[in-house]
């Protein structure tokens, strides 16, 4: 489902080329859970953009269902992204002062989807997730583990096939973090396909949801 090929990331800066990733290949099957379990520096944030088509590679290929999406121009991109990825992010990345239903509500919009038609499918997943009692509350108001979880239904809206999770479970305490993995697990078992990165091994808690641990590249 997702290939990389000879995959290499350079930046300059002031002057000096930044290499960040080096000819990484790495092959991911749908409905796998592969983590990058890797130090800080290492680049897995920067692998994960280029995977959800949010920063391109400096060359080298990325195949999602056999279409190289290094070669797609900006609108179709965006368009993979809608349809295709769920981020779910370290910081959370919702918006502070919007509750968490009009969090949920902004990544319909580009979709074409009716607010009103979703509404239902919405308010099922804030149940499945347990957060359905804080949907009016704006989320600067909610504790870590009740951001992270309104993260992953806002990241579940649009119905990706991948889940991309950049240290998620960083800000959490062990029973969200649980929590959270229980959720994980269920929707691996539905099919959907993890790339989840992090500083640490989750091999023993994860209790199975994990399929392989990259540690380098």
């Amino acid at each position: 489902m997702i290939e990389l090929i000879n995959v290499i990331k350079k930046y300059q800066y002031h002057g000096k080329t930044i290499n960040v990733l080096s000819n990484v290949n790495l092959k991911i099957n749908k409905g796998e859970c592969v983590c990058l379990a890797m130090p800080s520096g290492a680049g897995k944030t920067t692998l994960l953009n280029i995977i959800g088509g949010m920063v391109a590679s400096s060359s080298g290929s990325v195949r999602i269902n056999s279409t190289d999406i290094t070669r797609l121009p900006q609108h179709f991109l965006a368009a993979y992204r809608l349809k295709k990825i769920g981020f779910i992010f370290q910081q959370f990345n919702l918006l502070p002062h919007y509750t968490v239903m009009e969090n949920l509500y902004f990544p319909l919009i580009p979709a074409g989807k009716q607010l009103h038609a979703e509404r239902k499918r919405i308010e099922t997943l804030l149940d499945r997730l347990k957060i359905s009692h804080r949907a009016d509350f704006h989320v600067n108001l909610l504790s870590g583990g009740e951001q992270q979880r309104a993260a992953v239904v806002r990241a579940l809206i649009n119905n990706p096939e991948i889940i991309i999770a950049d240290e998620p479970f960083s800000n959490l305490d062990p029973e969200n973090t649980a929590f959270i993995l229980e959720i994980f697990k269920e929707l691996k078992n539905e099919g959907k396909t993890f790339i989840i990165s992090t500083t640490t091994t989750l091999m023993k808690q994860a209790n199975g949801f994990i399929d392989r641990e990259i540690t380098r590249w």
